[in-house]
């Protein structure tokens, strides 16, 4: 905290190195394994939906102009 850095846990970083881990590679059966799961059901728990992704991934459903004009 004196550096300006909030402390959130390890639980907290977890589910971010989780999140990142995916993003990155794509591959959820990867994160479960480096998380130490047993369960894909547990795993997806620490997944965060990120709006970046959720936009990307519109884009390539719809096509970039559909997801433009939904948006103004």
């Amino acid at each position: 905290r004196k550096a300006g850095v909030e402390h959130h846990g390890i639980h907290c970083a977890r589910h971010t190195f989780a999140t990142e881990l995916y993003r990155c590679s794509r591959n959820l059966r990867l994160v479960q394994q480096q998380l130490g799961h047993s369960s894909l059901v547990t795993t997806q728990v620490y997944l965060s939906v990120v709006a970046a992704d959720v936009h990307e991934a519109m884009e390539r459903l719809y096509g970039e102009s559909v997801v433009n004009e939904g948006a103004a």
